[in-house]
């Protein structure tokens, strides 16, 4: 109502969305609750730990530094609250080692027989599938 106060009248405005006029004004007047009021101090908090975590703190370890700090809330408030506000923890994947880097190159087979497995009679070829990879071997 606030925003179109210049396009319509308050009266009209607040017939439709079903308000009276003086809650209306009574509500532009009105200071934030004392819920809203924590609230925006646990917020704060709750910005500050997770920072602090350099953003990799989900709610759980929010929670628990809270607690430690002797604030006294529950995790699914300190959850909605991190939701409401696009809060999130960072998850990062540990790094998988695909391929293994040698110093010194392994023997390859030549393809004989360049795809094509046909066999025209028994033991004529040999194939195999070797698919893991050796252990390093460290100097210890």
């Amino acid at each position: 109502m606030k925003l179109y106060n210049q396009e319509f009248p308050i009266e009209r405005m607040a017939k439709i969305m079903g308000v009276s006029r003086s809650g209306y004004y009574r509500f532009l007047k009105e200071k934030p609750s004392l819920r809203n009021q924590e609230e925006e101090q646990l917020i704060e908090k709750i910005r500050l730990i997770h920072q602090g975590s350099f953003e990799t703190y989900g709610s759980p370890r929010i929670h628990a530094e809270l607690k430690a700090m002797g604030e006294k809330c529950s995790r699914k408030r300190v959850s909605r609250i991190m939701k409401k506000n696009g809060i999130a923890a960072k998850m990062t994947r540990r790094f998988k080692k695909t391929t293994q880097q040698s110093e010194r190159p392994y023997f390859v087979a030549k393809d004989l027989l360049q795809q094509d497995f046909k066999a025209h009679s028994p033991n004529e070829a040999w194939v195999s599938d070797i698919s893991y990879s050796a252990p390093r071997l460290s100097n210890c």
